[in-house]
């Protein structure tokens, strides 16, 4: 399969070869950069996740495991692909809506088509978590 699949169709490569995995446990925690794949992870329960591997500007690869809500709808909705640049931040948490739930996690997320790997893209470096307010600024 291409590493351009549509995201109904993920499947995850038997390769094994994984990069360290990026949790965003702060508001502020970022990401951006290229993606370089996109799989699915198939978690103990059965639960299908969608993951993304990013390259950053400093050439470092990091996993993002999309488990909270908000951030797999913000993914599916703007369905990236190998080649995208994406930026990601972790925003605030909301109250949980019910009772002995997790609070919910917000995220901005940006993404520019084609626009990694020297694909013309003008974006700047990526700046600290602390600066940056919305996943926009990080393109």
């Amino acid at each position: 399969m291409s590493n351009e699949m549509p995201w109904d169709e993920w499947s995850r490569p038997a390769d094994g070869d994984y990069p360290a995995p990026l949790k965003f446990e702060h508001p502020g925690d970022s990401i951006a950069g290229t993606v370089t794949r996109v799989r699915v992870a198939t978690m103990p329960d059965g639960k299908r996740l969608p993951e993304l591997t990013i390259r950053k500007d400093d050439g470092e690869e990091r996993q993002v495991l999309a488990s909270q809500v908000r951030l797999q709808s913000r993914l599916a909705e703007l369905r990236p692909v190998a080649g995208d640049r994406i930026s990601i931040v972790f925003t605030s948490t909301e109250p949980a809506t019910k009772a002995g739930r997790s609070p919910v996690k917000c995220f901005d997320v940006a993404l520019k088509q084609g626009a990694g790997a020297g694909g013309g893209s003008s974006a700047p470096a990526a700046q600290p978590a602390a600066v940056a307010s919305s996943a926009a600024d990080l393109l």
